[in-house]
This record gives structure tokens, sequence and C-alpha cells, in this order.
């Protein structure tokens, strides 16, 4: 794992009591990437998180991963504070419960872009979405990390994600990847069907 301060990519991973999905995740992303550090943002329960001791897992793993101890189960509030510290090119969201294809990742990272972020195809409940609309799991784009620091905080309310982007479409140039990097599974708020 690289610095902090020189690394290409940030991601940014939260989990709700999962911690064998967020391990899994940071296993993927581990044998895919070169470059790259690693947030967790832990929102689970103070009961969870001492069952199930997730801190001290993931030192074994690569003591260089930042644990992010967040007290309030509200990933846009974790996410404030995940990424107040990060200084990297690029930024990425990472789930706990859904599955990424981080080796497809890895590639658009390797190549880059010049436009301020891109979209990626994905998987939502076995079908294949792709688009041009901000109304798409946050995990489908990689942006550049200036670009996304200059839109935050992340409101602490409901659809905050998509009201981020929709500013990153308004705002900022952007392209399209067909390669699928995610298969987002259906919980939460309702993905709309592109």
């Amino acid at each position: 794992m690289e610095d902090i301060f020189n690394c290409r990519v940030s991601v940014i991973l939260v989990t709700y009591h999962h911690n064998d999905g967020a391990l899994d995740r940071i296993t993927a992303i581990r044998e895919s990437f070169e470059h790259y550090t690693i947030t967790v943002l832990d929102n689970s329960s103070e009961e969870y998180k001492a069952r199930g001791r997730l801190r001290a897992r993931l030192h074994e793993v690569d003591p260089t991963i930042r644990y992010v101890d967040h007290a309030k189960n509200c990933r846009f509030t974790a996410y404030n504070e995940g990424l107040a510290a990060l200084e990297s090119e690029f930024t990425i969201f990472r789930t706990d419960d859904d599955v990424f294809y981080e080796g497809n990742t890895w590639k658009l990272l390797e190549n880059g872009f010049f436009q301020d972020f891109v979209t990626t195809s994905y998987i939502y409940n076995g079908n294949h979405q792709q688009g041009e609309s901000f109304r798409r799991p946050i995990e489908s784009i990689i942006v550049k990390s200036h670009v996304l620091h200059s839109l935050l905080p992340f409101e602490q309310k409901a659809g905050s994600d998509w009201m981020l982007m929709e500013k990153l479409f308004q705002r900022f140039t952007w392209t399209h990847y067909p390669t699928i990097l995610l298969n987002k599974r259906a919980h939460g708020r309702e993905v709309v069907k592109l």
C-alpha cells in the first residue's frame, strides 16, 4: 500500500454488521490494485464491533488500512469523516455487500482519463445498467479526488449521494466506460432503472 499522500486511488469502504464482506472487498482490492489507500468506515453497532473486532482483523491483514470507528449509522456522515484527510488522484466508493470487479477497476485507473470523472456500467438486480444519469450507485463512478473535494460535504439526508452526483454531472466533464465494475444488490433506497 502507498503512502496516503502519494497513492493513486483512495478506496472508501463503508461497512455495517458485515465484517466478512468488508474483508472480502479488501482482499480483492489488494489482489488487483498497485497504488492505493483503504479507509474502512465502520457504522456497526458497538455490540457488533466488540464481537467482530474488525479493527484488529484489519490490522492483521494490513496495518496501514485506516479504520474509522464511526458511531452513527449514516454513510454520508461516515463518507465526510473518511474523505476529510485523503489526498490521492482518484476516489472510489465500496460497500461490504456488493460484488466488485476490481481487476476491471484497476485497468481503468491505470489507463487514466482526461475528464473529471467516469461512469461505468453495472448490474442491478441481474440487469445490465449503463445510462447517463446521476441516478446510479455512487460505487459505479470513479472521480478525481480534487473534484470530489470541491463538492463536499455530503448532506446528512437520504439521497445525498445522488445530490452530489447531480452536481458532478452539471459542473464537471465526464465520460462513460461500458466496463462493468459493480454487481449491486437490491437494498435500502431503490435505484431508478436507467
